[in-house]
């Protein structure tokens, strides 16, 4: 393989960050230099140093990776390691520990930052320093780390001759997403692949032994995957995508070199172990064991077959799993189903063993896994372990493992552990038997100095993935360690069991958040992480920042141990006394506990960057309040699964399947598998043709403009390359192919590889070959910014948020291509409970307010823009719209260099009055006067106080302010829709009759309740707020955002004026005294008591008006006949029901 680079120096200067190789992979790359640009960030190889004055000069073994923060880039670089040895000991593959790493700003200042962004970036380097020397990182310039012996040894030489990182095993490539610049700019330069250096976390340890006077090499290595990667009570059970929770593979090596032979004999075996495979979760609520709750989706029986396929796909056709929890208490629903599920799916080679361990091994007897390994034995002999020989003639394979043994606990920790070390040492007397250094029948020497090495690199490997996974070392390891249970072992767990509930429940945030950092969970995007916090401690004190519940726990805690104390200190003075303040210590104490138990959730630290799935469902109930929101999840009626028959078609056969014909299209989907197919979304994929073919004919038009005309100067039409991020069953791509004309290449990418199975032979279905339709496995970032100005439209349509996407896809999409982009974590956008979130995600703050549809549009819009800004280009929005349950805007993305410096000209804060919600805009910063000018300075056009009420503001943003959709565009969208037979036209259609009438100048809107209830006047209709702005000189028309609501160019005086005139028009309607109503003080008196001071007065006479124009935004908004109620299915694991 193309090795990595040993060594590297690092020249530090105030304009470049310079790499040269000290110890380079190959004598030909000594010269290979690698720059940093300090102002732009870019990567560029040169051809000598540049030409300046370094500050510093480092020693690295190696570049860990950048990551994004405020201020831009930080290099992070391995400045300490530690050689652990070979695995082949008569190779030269050396593997190393991380001992130590450094970050580098590539921002050459940090005067751009505000004082809260600069709180949040000391917080964020600190967490990935927090991180990067995590201490149990390992890599090999020269070996593929990521991968096991086997399949390292059993590549063919082509494959073999591919750089280290290529090799690399995706699941367990720490570093990727650090490492994803370095990655891009190997498609530019061939001599970036030296420098990028993958990583795996978890544990490795190579020591030589003696046995029975032959000299063997022992290895135990253990890599952590890096999804679902997280905290114990923040992370449980399955996701969508069949990755599980503290999933880790382990693999033993032994090695036994003949040098007489000038051979090495190697034999290796692999375990596995993984949260259960199911939807399940606990609650962290400072309680010493949180009530585990099993969710129960529609999915479940499709994403257990996506998990176990995927174990069958990596590790042969034999697999054991072993689950080792308790078969009574709260453990047992999980085993139940469990057991349910391995029924379900059915499969003559998965074999499933429920072993009580609790139960089995009580009193310490854990002699009694022998039981366990006496059940499985025959399904590991028949799964073997790997072995071969390498020599100089070459590697010669004797025999390959081709299954694996799954264990797990709740925690897959401590039982886990033990279980594991257990099997190793079963399989560890058959490979030293082989090798010859056993004899048949013999065991190995307990009272050996490798017996007790053995059992030390098991427990230190429990301990390292306990504390990856817990915070704590591995409990039960004094068994690991010396083969018995001791009494010490017992007071170490009862002191780790202690240390677990404390980090568990008030420390582990923070830890999550460094995980979802580190591995590209979570993005930084101006989002503040701790700066509100900060912000108030020092405004108010500590306490302010304390919730209720942590001020009573803290002072009842304190009673508690002051009593205490003072029972101590007159123990001696009479017994009475003494015993009242024991007693009012335990009084203190039993408060405690009752608050713990009453107001816990209050008292954890949750992670901030990636919300828990149960606090949003939380927040979302509270958002709405009781009784406007159901959370449904029922079980669904099992249906058997169907046994596979053929290893080359693994696709997830745990439910039935059924045809699904829309459009032009007919796909096979699973029947409950609503990742791959989801009806609600029929609106969305019908409209999105008809926007990329309205795009395609405006491009055609804008190629023709110019030219001659006639038949020689006629030329082929576009024919566009699509990519589909997230195809699951292909079906919106295979319409693209199918339905839109002179479409060009169609490829339809996805993770999954199940999906990718699926969309192949759904397009096989349809008719579509390859130059159509072209199916891709891979990650969607990685692929895109793999694939620089190459796709002519990209549909980003996750589920949750596109934001982390954005950037790949703004540079993947061609110059004047069209980005079709989808976001369903509307309760992010579209609400004040997740500002921190919304900000980290999109750059800018929402607002509650019943304008919040259009503030979430903005957004989006307002994050697309800041993305394609930072590469040179700009957004011009053809169509954005709110529909339903998500945001959708198609962007056209223009190369224009001006952009990144008249991007904040584009962008604009929102006011809303606290009183009478008034709205008022300010531009983030004015538009140069001239080309080449710069922006006039910043001026506050808003005051401190509403001029309407007097009443305070609220701020929301920065956001997108210029227009949301493009006259031109919606002519020729709205030409196609009246032409088309697509099922949804008619809601289409009347989506571009609202959104071409919708004032393109005028951002935000005015709702009927907000005017009407402000003034305390019964409701009127929207055609006489209308007619009076019309009659005083000002523009109004409908939103498609909301069935109920005005834009109008009209300042809010007139507005208001308007409101006062209803208002008083209804006083005299109802005979009621004439002047204002309300109570002193209140944003009524306050509107009531201004006369109207519109010239000319306020007229309420009728005008001509199109009747079914709020009739069609009624629609618009529901897509379904009137009275009933919308619920949209989603991949989530509760479905929410707005009733």
């Amino acid at each position: 393989m193309m090795n990595a680079h040993f060594k590297l120096r690092l020249y530090i200067a105030p304009d470049v960050y310079a790499f040269e190789p000290v110890e380079p992979a190959t004598q030909a790359a000594a010269n290979d230099r690698l720059v940093i640009q300090r102002d732009t960030g870019a990567l560029e190889f040169v051809p000598t140093l540049p030409a300046t004055q370094f500050q510093t000069t480092v020693d690295i073994d190696g570049i860990l990776g950048l990551v994004t923060l405020h201020s831009g880039d930080y290099l992070v670089v391995i400045t300490g390691k530690r050689r652990l040895g070979a695995l082949i000991p008569d190779h030269s593959h050396d593997v190393f520990a991380i001992t130590r790493t450094a970050l580098y700003p590539v921002a050459k200042s940090f005067a751009h930052l505000s004082p809260a962004q600069r709180i949040d970036e000391d917080a964020y380097v600190a967490l990935l320093d927090r991180m990067c020397n995590l201490g149990h990182m390992y890599y090999s310039p020269s070996w593929d780390l990521t991968n096991t012996m086997q399949t390292n040894l059993t590549r063919d030489t082509a494959e073999s001759a591919k750089p280290v990182w290529q090799l690399a095993n995706t699941r367990y490539f720490w570093n990727h997403h650090l490492q994803s610049k370095l990655i891009s700019l190997t498609h530019q330069d061939a001599r970036a692949h030296a420098f990028v250096l993958p990583v795996i976390c978890g544990y490795v340890k190579i020591t030589p032994a003696v046995i029975h006077h032959r000299a063997v090499q022992y290895a135990l290595i253990t890599r952590k995957r890096v999804h679902r990667v997280g905290t114990r009570y923040h992370s449980r059970g399955i996701d969508a995508q069949g990755h599980v929770a503290n999933f880790c593979e382990t693999e033993q090596v032994v090695t036994y070199h003949v040098p007489t032979e000038r051979a090495t004999h190697v034999r290796s075996y692999v375990q596995i172990r993984g949260s259960i495979p199911l939807f399940w979760r606990q609650k962290v609520n400072a309680k010493y064991v949180p009530i585990l709750e099993l969710v129960h989706k529609p999915t479940s029986e499709a994403v257990f077959a996506r998990h176990v396929n995927e174990q069958f796909d990596t590790y042969g056709d034999s697999q054991v799993m072993v689950n080792l929890i308790n078969k009574k208490g709260y453990e047992l629903p999980l085993g139940e189903e469990f057991q349910r599920q391995v029924n379900l799916f059915n499969h003559p080679n998965l074999k499933y063993i429920h072993f009580d361990f609790h139960e089995e091994c009580k009193k310490m007897r854990y002699d009694r896994i022998s039981l366990l390994v006496d059940q499985i034995r025959p399904d590991m002999e028949h799964q073997k372990y790997f072995a071969a020989t390498t020599s100089p003639q070459g590697t010669k394979i004797q025999h390959v493992q081709h299954g694996v043994v799954r264990t797990n606990c709740i925690d897959c920790l401590d039982r886990t552990n033990v279980v594991q070390s257990v099997l190793a040492k079963h399989v560890l007397v058959q490979q030293l038997t082989d090798l010859g250094v056993l004899r048949t029948g013999e065991t190995i020497d307990p009272t050996s100095e490798f017996e007790k090495t053995f059992k030390n690199m098991w427990a230190d490997n429990a301990d390292v993935v306990s504390v990856l996974y817990s915070g704590t070392g591995a409990l039960k390891t004094d068994y690991t360690r010396t083969g018995t249970r001791t009494k010490a072992g017992l007071l170490q767990d009862g002191y780790n069991s202690v240390v677990r509930y404390v980090k568990n429940n008030f420390l582990d945030g923070t830890r999550q958040d460094a995980y979802d950092l580190f591995l590209g969970n979570a993005t930084v995007a101006n989002g503040p992480y701790v700066a509100a916090t900060r912000a108030l401690t020092q405004e108010k004190g500590v306490l302010a920042a304390w919730s209720d519940a942590q001020k009573a726990l803290v002072a009842v805690f304190l009673t508690a141990a002051l009593l205490m104390a003072m029972a101590l200190l007159f123990a001696r003075e009479t017994y009475t006394q003494f015993r009242v303040l024991v007693l009012a210590a335990s009084i203190a104490v039993a408060g405690t506990a009752v608050l713990v138990n009453k107001r816990g959730i209050e008292l954890v630290q949750l992670p901030k960057l990636v919300p828990l799935e149960y606090v949003v469902e939380r927040e979302q109930a509270a958002r709405y309040g009781p009784g406007k929101l159901k959370v449904t999840s029922t079980w669904v009626t099992p249906t058997p699964a169907v046994q596979r028959t053929d290893q080359d078609k693994k696709l997830s056969r745990a439910s039935a399947t059924r045809t699904i014909t829309e459009g032009a299209a007919s796909v096979v989907v699973p029947e409950r598998n609503q990742v791959f197919f989801n009806p609600a979304q029929e609106f969305n994929r019908d409209l999105s043709i008809l926007a990329i073919s309205a795009w395609r004919d405006m491009v055609d038009e804008t190629r023709d403009i110019g030219k001659p005309t006639g038949p020689e100067s006629a030329h082929e039409s576009l024919r566009p390359r699509i990519l589909e991020a997230f195809g699951a069953s292909g079906l919106r791509s295979i319409r693209y192919a199918k339905e839109i004309a002179h479409v060009g290449q169609v490829v339809c990418n996805d993770v999954d590889a199940n999906a990718v199975r699926t969309m192949e032979q759904n397009a096989a279905r349809n008719g579509l070959d390859a130059t159509r339709f072209l199916a891709h496995h891979g990650d969607a970032k990685q692929f895109m910014y793999q694939s620089p100005n190459t796709f002519d439209a990209i549909d980003l349509d996750p589920y949750g948020t596109a934001a982390p996407y954005m950037d790949a896809a703004i540079q993947s999409v061609s110059p004047g291509g069209l980005l079709c982009v989808t976001c369903t974590d509307t309760q992010v956008l579209a609400g004040a409970r997740y500002a921190d979130q919304c900000y980290a995600r999109y750059g800018g703050v929402p607002l509650k307010s019943d304008v919040s549809h259009e503030l979430a549009i903005r957004l989006v819009l307002g994050a697309l823009h800041g993305a394609a800004a930072r590469h040179g280009r700009a957004i011009v929005p053809l169509l954005s719209v709110f529909l339903d349950f998500y945001v959708r805007v198609f962007v056209q993305v223009n190369p224009v260099p001006r952009a990144a410096r008249d991007a904040a000209s584009k962008m604009m804060l929102v006011y809303q009055c606290t009183g009478c919600r008034s709205l008022e805009t300010q531009s983030l910063v004015p538009p140069a006067a001239g080309p080449g000018q710069s922006p006039a300075t910043v001026t506050a056009t808003v005051g401190s106080a509403c001029p309407e009420c007097g009443r305070g503001y609220h701020l929301g943003g920065p956001m997108w302010s210029g227009p949301l959709h493009e006259s031109r565009f919606l002519t020729r969208l709205g030409t196609l829709a009246g032409t088309t037979t697509l099922r949804t036209a008619p809601r289409i259609a009347g989506l571009i009759s609202v959104t071409a009438h919708e004032l393109a100048d005028a951002p935000l809107y005015y709702t009927q309740r907000a005017l009407t209830g402000a003034v305390r006047a019964p409701s009127m209709p929207l055609r006489d707020i209308e007619t009076a702005l019309v009659n005083a000189g000002f523009r109004s028309s409908r939103t498609h955002a909301h069935p109920n609501a005005i834009k109008t160019d009209a300042p809010n005086s007139v507005v208001w004026d308007v409101m006062r005139a209803h208002a008083k028009r209804s006083s005299a309607r109802q005979n009621a005294a004439a002047g204002p109503c309300g109570e002193p003080g209140s944003v009524a008196h306050a509107l009531l008591s201004t006369e109207v001071a519109t010239p000319g007065g306020i007229e309420f006479a009728s005008r001509p008006r199109v009747e079914s124009e709020g009739a069609v935004v009624a629609d618009v908004m529901s897509g379904v006949p009137r009275g009933k109620v919308v619920r949209p299915t989603s991949k989530s694991a509760t479905r929410l029901e707005i009733l």
